[in-house]
């Protein structure tokens, strides 16, 4: 029970992590998406600019604010952010994000891209235009049989059969090229 649900738990995160960044050669992820909106080279962030002009390329292009769901980011990208401050000197208080910015909920995972640990990607959508298809559950199977000998070794197969594809691929705006360290 322990081994089979540490497997299904790390198959887990490697599903949502191709769902994001896709494997080869498929399901492609949200930030392969040929039609996706996007805001590059944003550099080192000093505000929240950034995800404001996310906002503005999905309403832009027809997606409500009000239907516009979670930014997902790798962790680093939190840190770098939540060490943002006024910049009035000698201020130390924290830079508040623009009330449509602080509304978003926010997902930080590491299942999202960060190159070096330097450069981050995140994204923000309408996540109920990302469908995600599930062709039988994570499936996890001991093959004792062909392993068993002298020194008593098993192997253990676990595999899913999953796609991601967007209904409306606008409905996605990718933010790369952030610099986080």
């Amino acid at each position: 029970d322990i081994l089979q649900s540490s497997l299904v738990y790390s198959m887990a995160g490697a599903i949502d992590s191709s769902g994001l960044v896709g494997v080869v050669p498929a399901p492609g992820g949200v930030f392969d998406m040929a039609g996706r909106n996007t805001v590059t080279a944003i550099g080192a962030p000093t505000s929240w600019d950034f995800v404001v002009d996310g906002l503005y390329e999905l309403m832009a292009d027809g997606v409500p604010q009000e239907s516009i769901g979670a930014l997902i980011a790798h962790p680093a990208l939190w840190r770098k952010m939540r060490k943002l401050k006024t910049g009035i000197t000698s201020d130390n208080t924290p830079l508040a994000a623009p009330a449509e910015v602080a509304a978003l909920p926010k997902l930080w995972t590491t299942a999202a891209p960060l190159t070096s640990g330097t450069t981050a990607k995140a994204v923000l959508g309408r996540w109920s235009d990302l469908l995600f298809g599930v062709r039988k559950s994570i499936t996890i199977k001991v093959l004792s049989e062909a392993f068993l000998g002298s020194n008593l070794q098993v192997a253990v197969l676990a595999y899913a059969r999953v796609d991601f594809g967007a209904t409306r691929q606008q409905s996605f705006c990718t933010m790369e090229g952030i610099t986080v360290a």
